[in-house]
């Protein structure tokens, strides 16, 4: 038989009321989807904060010098900006799985996604300051993506899963 050991009713509400244990940045490395949802968290919210005060700052009469239209910066990037970020921390959780492979470290792709992060930072500024410096930032956007892009490529050919084919096959089945 089996003995349990019995826990006060007190010491089972100190243990509930136990602060958690504090955030730490090396959390995010310890699965993709951490890293990819939470720089596509921040992106989505640099990029709400931006395009609030610009409004704002243009409902003032207080209208920012702008290097772009900013109807076109917003367009780019509230378009572009976090999905691809969203997108790759699924991908790189859910698709080893679905390829038959081993889990990715989120390790590896950390210098795409900071890289991409500093190109949208870069963006941002050039957005206000030059359109040089806006095309430079997306440039940096654009290596990270290409960067994670290659990477998801190389586990597709490592995959020993069956392949699916491009070509359209021909219906054999008859109804009749």
């Amino acid at each position: 038989m089996k003995n349990f050991p019995i826990q006060s009713e007190r010491a089972a509400s100190r243990k509930a009321r136990a602060a958690p244990a504090s955030w730490r940045f090396a959390w995010l490395l310890a699965a993709p989807h951490r890293l990819g949802f939470f720089a596509g968290a921040l992106m989505m919210s640099v990029s709400a904060l931006w395009w609030a005060a610009l409004l704002f700052s243009q409902a003032m009469g207080h209208a920012p010098q702008m290097a772009l239209a900013p109807t076109l910066a917003h367009a780019l990037l509230m378009a572009l900006s976090f999905t691809p970020l969203f997108i790759s921390g699924f991908l790189f959780t859910a698709g080893p799985k679905w390829l038959g492979l081993g889990e990715v470290s989120a390790r590896s792709l950390q210098p795409a996604v900071v890289l991409m992060l500093l190109g949208w930072l870069l963006t941002i500024i050039g957005f206000h300051w030059h359109t040089l410096l806006a095309s430079a930032g997306v440039g940096l956007v654009t290596a990270g993506w290409t960067r994670l892009c290659l990477k998801f490529i190389a586990l597709l050919r490592q995959s020993r899963m069956a392949r699916l084919s491009l070509t359209p096959q021909r219906n054999t089945h008859s109804f009749g």
